[in-house]
């Protein structure tokens, strides 16, 4: 397939993968773009032949040195302790040991491969672990150990692998005590190498961007293409211009910007966000692509295995599965026997042993992209051109153990999680510690779709107090905006049961609408005050209406292209007014005649349903608010049609939208002032307001 096509294949399957996901929430996207990828390489013989001499360059560069700039600082040094042991002597026992037990396990795969094999099974991801943890609510402190530890372990774990894969090339490779120390001594030099080359690349790219500013040359989209190819020119010159760690020189690199930008932020805000946003981009579609490319490779790579090397289909998996095994028992052994060291050492009663925690650790330990982007840079020769032992099976290996580690996460991380209280780090040491005192008071706080709820019904009531002559329909356009958006938090905020009364209230009190409104346009066709053609066209479009309430009782949350059938028969409409004998002008006059007359009966009839229904749910009075304020909205509209004197309607939307933003804002200063909400979720309340803020300002601007 022609490299252009395959690039937008594997990003329209990640486009969809993402669409499943919101779909499928409790299945992590990262196996849905697995399975996509098995699927296309399955019906379509897609195959993908990957250079090794860019492809660490291509997802590895970009994707660490983003996870080093967006790691949080107090997280990453209050951690320091198990982040550190994890990413580095966890990796080095894992190599060794791992490496060990996988060859015994597979006696036809040399050492060399083996310890690259259990290399590159070292680091772990924590764009997997977050996206189960999204739904299995893992503790905060577990996700920054996992985020921290994948920072460095990347690196080291790469590091070594690539000094196994160097061996096993070289094919001179004999495993002694000199040998051994000799591996070391190059890792410690290329790492430390790499550490330099890292910062002193940063530290020019970051004087050379601050002189650039301050000489003036501040074009925003010039400064973020700047930073979103720094990872790739430090990886290049550590590895082709020093001969150092890439991989190392460009999370150092990434924890020096981290650094630099923290305290430039105040200067230019615009760059910060606009940054923050590519790199989310490009970290999405990487990672996305990754997954996609694993599936693709997974069936290529157990066909091979079953055809050439005498393994069948059976067999692989077994060697997966256990090899997967040895990984998670590795990290859970290190956790355990740590707490175990800390409190022997330490002779402290109050340290606390948990196995469930270091099982919980091993489980959290998911591999990922870094994994399978390192397993499928394996050259395909050696020196002398004989074909690199066993690579097909350790792709395959790879591939499934990575499956396993997802797979396996996903069904028992929301058992043990439960069972775990909240997981801590000791303020001395930052060992891991548990707390399993279910008798603790805990303070209930508002979740954040029901505090967004909140500050939004604030924000309604201080536009219904800004609502003059010369603004209602912008006034109405704004709160309609405001209701569908407090219904569709409702509806994702509380389960089915809870919402079901909800919507049984909406429906009832709209059914009362569509009655009056087709009463009112009886009488209207009977006066003779509108032609039979408007008649029977509007009354299509309340039953349209009637339908579509019908179908959305059934399943609210379904696609549904009536938007395109409202659209075609909207066109028809105006081209049957168009085409009327010349009457273009009366018709469109009765239409809005019709409109105005059935929203103004629909809003008194509606009035005195309510009053007879006054001591029934809230829900119906809320109801019956949010649909007169959509039939004042058409009289508004209409009557704004009809005017001859131009409005700033622009202008007029916006400074109100600002006044409703601010509202917002004081919403969520009142909610936090009562510890109604953490502050992290005021935070982001703080950060969606800004967001809307922003793009209210800029279509301002823009026009």
């Amino acid at each position: 397939m022609p490299i252009l096509e395959l690039v937008l294949l594997l990003i329209v399957l990640v486009i969809t993968s993402h669409v499943i996901g919101q779909v499928l929430p409790k299945i992590p996207v990262s196996i849905i773009q697995i399975a996509l990828g098995i699927l296309v390489a399955l019906t379509l013989n897609v195959s993908i032949k990957l250079e090794t001499s860019w492809f660490l360059l291509l997802f590895i560069a970009p994707l660490l040195f983003n996870d080093a700039w967006c790691f949080p600082k107090r997280e990453l040094w209050e951690l320091r302790g198990p982040i550190f042991g994890n990413a580095i002597i966890l990796v080095l026992i894992t190599t060794g040991v791992g490496g060990y037990l996988i060859n015994l396990l597979i006696p036809e795969m040399p050492l060399t491969a083996a310890i690259a094999l259990a290399a590159i099974l070292s680091p772990t991801d924590p764009v997997a672990v977050h996206a189960i943890g999204k739904s299995v609510h893992l503790p905060e402190n577990i996700m920054h150990l996992v985020a921290g530890e994948s920072l460095i372990n990347d690196a080291s774990g790469l590091v070594a692998f690539k000094f196994a894969v160097a061996a096993t090339v070289s094919a001179t490779f004999h495993f002694t005590f000199s040998s051994a120390i000799n591996i070391f001594s190059s890792m410690f030099t290329t790492t430390v190498l790499g550490i330099i080359v890292g910062l002193l690349a940063m530290q020019i790219i970051n004087a050379a961007r601050d002189y650039l500013l301050m000489k003036g040359i501040d074009d925003i989209i010039f400064h973020v293409v700047l930073q979103l190819i720094t990872p790739f020119v430090v990886f290049f010159i550590a590895e082709e211009g020093s001969h150092a760690s890439g991989v190392i020189a460009v999370v150092a690199a990434g924890i020096l910007a981290n650094l630099h930008d923290s305290k430039k932020i105040g200067d230019s805000p615009e760059l910060s966000l606009i940054a923050v946003n590519s790199w989310n981009i490009i970290s999405y579609i990487l990672n996305g692509l990754l997954f996609v490319i694993l599936g693709i490779e997974l069936p290529l790579a157990t066909q091979i295995n079953t055809s050439k090397n005498d393994f069948d289909l059976l067999t692989v998996i077994l060697y997966a599965f256990i090899v997967w095994l040895i990984i998670f028992v590795i990290r859970v052994l290190w956790v355990y026997g740590g707490q175990l060291i800390r409190k022997a050492i330490t002779k402290d009663s109050s340290a606390q042993v948990s196995f469930k925690v270091a099982v919980l650790s091993g489980l959290t330990g998911v591999r990922g992209a870094i994994t399978m982007a390192g397993i499928l840079s394996v050259p395909v020769a050696v020196e002398g051109g004989a074909p690199f032992p066993m690579r097909e099976l350790m792709i395959g290996i790879a591939a499934l153990a990575i499956l396993f580690s997802l797979i396996i996460a996903i069904i028992t991380l929301p058992f043990v999680a439960d069972k775990i209280g909240k997981v801590t780090f000791d303020d001395d040491d930052d060992e891991l510690v548990i707390d399993d005192d279910s008798e603790t008071e805990t303070i209930v706080k508002m979740n954040e779709k029901d505090a967004r709820i909140f500050t939004l019904q604030m924000a309604i009531r201080t536009l219904e107090g800004k609502r003059r002559e010369n603004n209602q329909t912008t006034v109405y356009d704004i709160i309609l905006k405001y209701q569908f958006l407090i219904r569709k938090l409702q509806l994702q905020a509380h389960t089915d049961a809870e919402i079901a009364p909800v919507i049984k209230e909406e429906i009832e009190v709209r059914s009362v609408g569509f009655d009056i409104e087709r009463q009112c346009l009886m009488r209207l066709l009977a006066e003779e005050r509108i032609d039979p053609l408007v008649y029977h066209s509007e009354l299509r479009q309340i039953e349209r209406q009637e339908r579509e309430l019908e179908s959305y009782l059934q399943q609210h949350f379904v696609f549904s292209s009536k938007w395109i059938e409202r659209s075609i028969r909207s066109f028809f409409r105006l081209l049957r007014i168009w085409l009327s004998d010349g009457h273009t002008a009366e018709l469109r006059a009765q239409y809005d005649l019709a409109r105005h007359e059935m929203a103004k009966a629909a809003i008194k009839g509606l009035s005195e349903y309510i009053e007879q229904h006054n001591r029934e749910h809230q829900y119906k009075h809320q109801a019956v608010y949010n649909l007169i304020i959509q039939y004042r909205n058409r009289i508004e509209k209409i009557k704004l049609r009809n005017q001859v004197d131009s409005i700033d309607t622009k202008q007029q939307y916006s400074e109100l939208a600002m006044v409703a933003l601010n509202t917002q804002r004081e919403g969520v200063n009142l909610l936090q002032e009562t510890q109604q909400i953490t502050s992290k979720t005021a935070m982001n309340l703080r950060q969606s307001i800004n967001y809307a803020e922003n793009a209210v300002l800029n279509e301002f601007l823009s026009h």
